[in-house]
C-alpha cells in the first residue's frame, strides 16, 4: 500500500536509501538479522549448525567494523575486491530494480552453481556497500527470491522484496522518544512499531523504530483520511493530528474490547451482535482493498469491540506489505472468520513464526 505523490519506484527507493542514516552497528545487526532469517531455507543440518554458530559469534562482534566482510569471506570463501561489490554512484530512483537485478545475475555468472542461500549473501552484502536495505529472502515458507527469465517478474518481485524487507527490517532500528509522552499516562499496548498511549479521550501512537518514524505512522495517518469519506469512516477512529517530525499520530480513543480477548471468553458463542457486526466491517473493508488495492492487517488484534455502540472498530490502519497479505480470506467471511479468528490461537501454536524471524535483533 503506498499512499502519496511520488511514485512506488521513488518511495521504494527512499525507503531503501535509509540505510545511509544507521549507524554501523545496525548495519551489522540488519545484515546478521537477514542472515538468522534465510537460514530457515537450509535444508542440510550441518550446514544450518555451522551457520549458526557462526551467527553467535557475529553477534558477539557486532560492532565489528569489518563484520559484513568476514562473514562473506568465512561462508561463501572468496575475496570481495571484485569491484561489482564496490560502490556504484549511479543507482538512483529509476534504476535500482534494473541495478539490482543485474548484481543477480553477475553472481550466478561469478559461480555457476551458486546455491539461493549465498547469492542472498552476496547481494545483501552488495546491496548495503550501495547504501541500499538489505533483503529478506524468506517469509511465508517461502523462498523469494526469485529465478526467472521474464525480466518484468523479475524485476516485480525485485520491488515487492524491498517493500517487504524496509517494513521488517528497520524494525531493528531504535530510535530515541519523548519519555514525556510515556509518564503519567495509561501504556495500552507496545506493539512492533510504536508504543500506544492513552491519555483521557486521546491515544498517541508513538513510533519505537524506524520504520514507524519513517514510513510507517505517515501511511497510517494519510490512509485514515483517505478512508474518512468512505462508509467505514463510523468504524475507524479519527485521528485529530499527525507530527511529521516525530512519526507520532493523535488519534481518537475507543473505550472497548480487543477482539482477540474477546476470543479468549468465548464471547462469540453468545453475542451474535459480534458475529453480525465484524462481517459488516470485514466486507466494507474487503471492498475497499478491492476497489483501492489497499491491503489490511485483519487479525483479531486489530478489532475493538464497543459495547456501548454495540460495534466494531478497525484501530490498526498500518501499511501492509504485498508478499504475504493473501494469507487473510478475501472472498468468504466465514472462512475468514473461521480461520483467522477461531482458529487463530492453534494456528500461532503451530506456526509460531509465520512471516520474518528477526526477533533476535528486536530488544
Amino acid at each position: 500500500m503506498f499512499i502519496g505523490e511520488q511514485s512506488i519506484e521513488e518511495t521504494l527507493y527512499n525507503r531503501l536509501s535509509l540505510i545511509k542514516f544507521c549507524s554501523e552497528v545496525d548495519k551489522n545487526k540488519i545484515f546478521c538479522a537477514t542472515i538468522q532469517n534465510d537460514i530457515r531455507y537450509l535444508d542440510n543440518t550441518s550446514v544450518k549448525s555451522l551457520v549458526i554458530k557462526k551467527l553467535f559469534k557475529w553477534m558477539k562482534d557486532i560492532q565489528c567494523s569489518d563484520l559484513r566482510r568476514e562473514v562473506i569471506e568465512e561462508l561463501v570463501g572468496f575475496s570481495l575486491d571484485d569491484n561489482y561489490f564496490k560502490k556504484n554512484n549511479c543507482i538512483d530512483a529509476s534504476n535500482w530494480k534494473r541495478k539490482i537485478s543485474n548484481i543477480m545475475m553477475y553472481i550466478k555468472e561469478l559461480i555457476p552453481d551458486v546455491d539461493l542461500f549465498t547469492q542472498s549473501l552476496l547481494r545483501n552484502y552488495w546491496l548495503l556497500e550501495q547504501e541500499l536495505c538489505p533483503f529478506v529472502n524468506y517469509a511465508f515458507g517461502k523462498w523469494l527470491l526469485y529465478v526467472s527469465d521474464n525480466p518484468t517478474e523479475v524485476l516485480r518481485n525485485i520491488e515487492l522484496q524491498a517493500e517487504l524487507s524496509t517494513v521488517y527490517l528497520y524494525r531493528i532500528v531504535k530510535i530515541d522518544i519523548d519519555n514525556s509522552f510515556l509518564m503519567g499516562d495509561v501504556i495500552k499496548s507496545k506493539g512492533a512499531y510504536s508504543y500506544i498511549v492513552q491519555h483521557e479521550n486521546k491515544v498517541y501512537k508513538i513510533p519505537k523504530n524506524l520504520a514507524a518514524k519513517a514510513f510507517i505512522n505517515h501511511q497510517e495517518a494519510l490512509l485514515t483520511q483517505k478512508l474518512m469519506d468512505t462508509k467505514l469512516r463510523n468504524n475507524i477512529p479519527a485521528i485529530y493530528d499527525f507530527d511529521d517530525h516525530s512519526g507520532i499520530i493523535t488519534r481518537e480513543f475507543i473505550q472497548g474490547i480487543l477482539g482477540d480477548d474477546l476470543l479468549k471468553k468465548n464471547e462469540f458463542q453468545v453475542n451474535h451482535k459480534l458475529v453480525n457486526s465484524l462481517k459488516y466491517v470485514y466486507e466494507l473493508l474487503i471492498q475497499i482493498s478491492k476497489e483501492e488495492n489497499i491491503k489490511f492487517d485483519l487479525h483479531p488484534g486489530n478489532f475493538i469491540w464497543s459495547p456501548e455502540k454495540e460495534q466494531w472498530f478497525f484501530i490498526d490502519l498500518g501499511p501492509v506489505a504485498r508478499i504475504g497479505s493473501d494469507y487473510y480470506p478475501l472472498d468468504c467471511f466465514e472462512t475468514y472468520f473461521q480461520k483467522i479468528w477461531l482458529e487463530r490461537h492453534e494456528r500461532m501454536v503451530n506456526e509460531p513464526i509465520r512471516s520474518v524471524s528477526i526477533d533476535s535483533f528486536i530488544n
